[in-house]
């Protein structure tokens, strides 16, 4: 049985946790269980960056390169939709330690994607880094973006034919 080195619990749980077992290609979750090199330096390391399935030593962890983040942020943030990111994995945290909540401030239930893929999928559809930043900067908030019926998204109403 495959040991998570600071848990004590198995791999497998870990994995099941994240609900990943079923959306991660079994030959995928092998290699990263049995290849122990960071993906930057070649250290042996016990981390696994689950979002890019990747295997990165504490060294080479970058905390702006390998941030995760809630998939509902990253697809608002750099504006791309669900079908944009179909490929990208998802991971479904669900902690259920209550005291986690109380200290964190955090949701217990959250679905996680990787930044930087997400990123450079956005910087893909957009057409390069500086567009995307010209697009993201032009663009309007979700406050004042129109709805089908043409009319801003508030709570007033439509004009009437009276007034």
């Amino acid at each position: 049985m495959l040991v998570n080195p600071e848990s004590k619990g198995s791999i497998r749980d870990d994995l099941a946790r994240f609900q990943a077992l079923d959306k991660i290609p079994i030959r995928c979750i092998v290699t990263l269980c049995f290849y122990t090199r960071c993906s930057i330096c070649s250290k042996n390391t016990t981390w696994l960056f689950l979002p890019e399935l990747k295997r990165i030593c504490g060294d080479c962890l970058d905390p702006e390169t390998n941030a995760a983040m809630s998939y509902s942020a990253a697809l608002t943030t750099y504006d791309v939709s669900e079908k944009d990111t179909a490929d990208v994995v998802v991971l479904y945290w669900e902690d259920k330690d209550p005291e986690w909540k109380k200290k964190m401030g955090v949701n217990t239930r959250a679905k996680l994607v990787s930044k930087s893929v997400v990123k450079s999928i956005a910087i893909e559809k957009h057409g390069g880094e500086e567009k995307l930043a010209t697009h993201l900067q032009y663009k309007k908030p979700a406050s004042a973006r129109r709805t089908r019926n043409g009319f801003p998204n508030t709570r007033l109403q439509p004009p009437t034919a009276g007034n």
